[in-house]
């Protein structure tokens, strides 16, 4: 077969030699593909692939793009997976998915739970772990999605996005994963500072909503209990923040 592999070199994934080594022909490219380049491949793969596939590349594929994404789909779509799956608690390991109109939306043909000890592990170490992991998984079940032995299924639940700005500051990949959360805590003085100001928003608030009311302006008013709903919704987020933060200082 001919397969256009986007994305990752190989350099940076052995999967472009394995299928050689199957008797495939394969093309790499890292560059953004027209709806003409497809024509004449089997198969697209996308594996580390920087840029968004239109409908008319997904159209002129025969609906035979699959793409390798190193978190556990629906959970984690869109950028640095691995960190997220951490930050916010969620499974953690590597989809094989149909390349649909989405991002990182499409059906899943397989995935696999990863294990990955965040004590003893960093980011970087982490991050290799599911290239292993994923390469692996592609390596075992190609041949049952070329032949279409798998059926691709639906993702089930809402899952999670992330952007690229969504990451905040990491100054080494190379930081050990548990020691970067635990230093990342904010402090009980930190937090109590935030309650603080948003307190003082607060009663600035019920004044208006106070003087509104006696203005006769209901809709305004409606529009600052929100806001008010709103502060005190944030506040008890906080509490529960500072009541589970064992961290001494």
């Amino acid at each position: 077969m001919k397969i256009l592999f986007l994305g990752y070199d190989s350099t940076k994934t052995s999967l472009i030699e394995f299928l050689r080594s199957k008797g495939h022909e394969v093309i790499q490219t890292s560059d953004k593909v027209s709806s003409n380049s497809v024509i004449g491949f089997d198969w697209v793969i996308s594996f580390g692939y920087r840029h968004i596939i239109s409908k008319d590349v997904i159209h002129h594929s025969n609906d035979r793009i699959i793409n390798l994404h190193i978190s556990y789909l629906p959970y984690n779509r869109g950028s640095h997976p691995l960190f997220w799956a951490f930050h916010d608690k969620t499974p953690i390991g590597v989809t094989i998915h149909k390349v649909d109109e989405g991002l990182d939306t499409g059906d899943i043909y397989v995935q696999r739970l990863v294990e990955i000890n965040p004590s003893s592990e960093t980011f970087e170490s982490a991050h290799k772990q599911l290239i292993f992991e994923i390469e692996k998984l592609f390596m075992e079940t190609h041949d049952d999605i070329f032949s279409f032995q798998i059926t691709p299924r639906k993702q089930v639940g809402k899952g999670s996005y992330h952007r690229s700005s969504d990451l905040p500051l990491i100054k080494s990949w190379n930081t050990n994963i548990s020691r970067f959360f635990d230093m990342s805590k904010r402090t009980d003085s930190e937090i109590i500072d935030e309650i603080e100001k948003i307190r003082s928003r607060n009663n600035v608030n019920w004044m208006d909503a106070v003087r509104l009311a006696f203005e006769l302006s209901p809709d305004r008013a409606r529009s600052i209990f929100k806001d008010i709903k709103e502060c005190d919704a944030r506040i008890n987020e906080l509490l529960n923040e500072l009541s589970d933060n064992d961290e001494k200082h």
